[in-house]
């Protein structure tokens, strides 16, 4: 496993307090077959991190609720699931995608159900992991890798922003289905100093 990874796994089941989060200066989307046992002993190759991206310098602070942007449409259409507007007062929402790449339309939708429901002046802020863009079967050239994770964060930005001005939104974190992974301690706080760009996790 990445460092990384071992230290948030190292803090989430043995440590308890508040931890600054640090970007990876490196990271891998690609995956390998689990029924190849060399996948276990072979390093997937790395590439740069960009770092994080920050929209709008206000701090925020809540507990962390959200998930995979594809199971949040599911959990959304059905309805029966969801939490109430009383319940999502001092949150503050956390969304990552999957290898299927969800198009920057499916996400438009699901913010502007959030927004329509009134939840984007909810949330204390917004974080979003870092998207995988690698797939098994469907490749992605490093041209059209950059402009899919370009048009996700330009969309999450123009959506959010429909309905809610101030809110930081953090984008291109070390979570979600690319590693190295931080792990997110769903339903504890969390704070976003926006005008120092730092992000504080409590486990």
């Amino acid at each position: 496993m990445h460092a990384l990874t071992v230290q948030y796994l190292t803090q989430v089941l043995f440590e308890r307090g508040e931890r600054e989060l640090t970007a990876s200066p490196s990271f891998t989307d690609a995956r390998e077959s689990w029924a190849n046992p060399t996948t276990l002993t072979r390093p997937r190759p790395l590439q740069p991190n960009e770092g994080w991206y920050w929209d709008v310098l206000a701090d925020g602070c809540g507990l962390l609720w959200g998930g995979c942007v594809e199971s949040l449409v599911a959990q959304v259409a059905a309805g029966g699931y969801l939490p109430t507007s009383d319940a999502l007062e001092g949150t503050m929402l956390y969304l990552e995608t999957s290898e299927w790449r969800p198009a920057a339309w499916v996400l438009a939708y699901l913010l502007t159900g959030f927004g329509e429901r009134g939840w984007l002046n909810i949330f204390q802020a917004v974080l979003v992991g870092r998207p995988q863009v690698w797939h098994y079967e469907h490749s992605l050239t490093p041209a059209a890798q950059v402009a899919y994770r370009k048009e996700q964060r330009e969309t999450i930005i123009g959506t959010v922003r429909r309905y809610n001005a101030y809110i930081p939104i953090v984008q291109n974190m070390d979570f979600g289905h690319t590693d190295p992974q931080i792990v997110l301690p769903s339903g504890q706080q969390a704070r976003v100093l926006a005008s120092e760009k730092r992000v504080f996790l409590s486990y």
